[in-house]
């Protein structure tokens, strides 16, 4: 029988998407005023073109991607391949666990372990989706700390959890493009509300159950999002980039959530 190296052809994946990221980064669409997409549709075709899936598998059920996802995991840790594992953690995350999740609505209790299935709120919305992708935590006990804590548990180094709050949105806007690297992290709005940052081919992209109107899991550029808007306090922790992170991650072994 035919065996396949499930994290060698994820990382084949991985780097195909790297090259399409720059490509995206230095090419600007040129569009007629007639042309013009709506600002949904051009979100839509920015995400695609840099390589962010928006649709779930349609061939496999969560169930089934959970499992897949596991597989990869093991494949990776058997591997030698342990150098892109930023890369992989980043890529099981944003386009196999989350795309099942847009669309899920929000609630300020809600705590679905299953996409598509009752509402799920910010912290939950963090916590499940990690412990999907195969970090050992109780996403209970996670989700409901405030958000520096829940910083400070994901850090586990807490040197490195950043504070931000300057005088203007625009401000801490152009600070985040300073302050953060290609990959995924972990965004904590003041005392209130939380969820995942994305800098991909030079944009930065929120994740998140928003709750205003109750519109649940969705992604949106920074720039544009009335939530980063609406605070200007954040605790920003890098998730792909956190070598010890990604060793728990790996090895499987339990992280400690931090109450106080």
């Amino acid at each position: 029988m035919l065996r396949i190296n499930w994290a060698l052809c994820f990382l084949i994946s991985c780097a195909f998407w790297s090259c399409q990221e720059k490509a995206a980064a230095s090419v600007e669409p040129s569009l007629s005023q007639d042309s013009i997409p709506s600002p949904i549709q051009a979100l839509e075709e920015e995400l695609a073109l840099v390589g962010v899936e928006r649709v779930p598998d349609s061939l496999l059920s969560y169930p089934q991607i959970k499992q897949w996802v596991a597989r990869v995991r093991a494949q990776l840790i058997a591997s030698d391949l342990k150098a892109n594992r930023d890369s992989v953690f980043t890529d099981l995350l944003i386009n196999r666990i989350i795309p099942y999740w847009y669309g899920t609505s929000w609630s300020f209790e809600g705590h679905s372990a299953q996409p598509q299935q009752g509402e799920i709120a910010c912290g939950y919305f963090v916590s499940t989706t990690l412990q999907h992708l195969g970090l050992q935590l109780n996403r209970y006990r996670l989700a409901q700390q405030l958000p520096i804590h829940e910083a400070k548990s994901l850090a586990i180094d807490t040197s490195l959890v950043l504070t931000l709050a300057l005088k203007s949105t625009k401000e801490n806007i152009e600070k985040l493009y300073l302050l953060t690297e290609k990959g995924i992290y972990f965004i904590g709005f003041d005392a209130s509300h939380v969820g995942f940052l994305l800098n991909k081919a030079g944009k930065i992209y929120l994740i998140h159950s928003n709750y205003l109107d109750a519109r649940g899991v969705m992604i949106e550029r920074i720039e544009e999002s009335e939530v980063f808007a609406s605070y200007g306090r954040f605790h920003l922790v890098p998730l792909s980039g956190n070598q010890v992170l990604l060793d728990r991650w790996l090895r499987g072994e339990a992280l400690a959530i931090i109450t106080e």
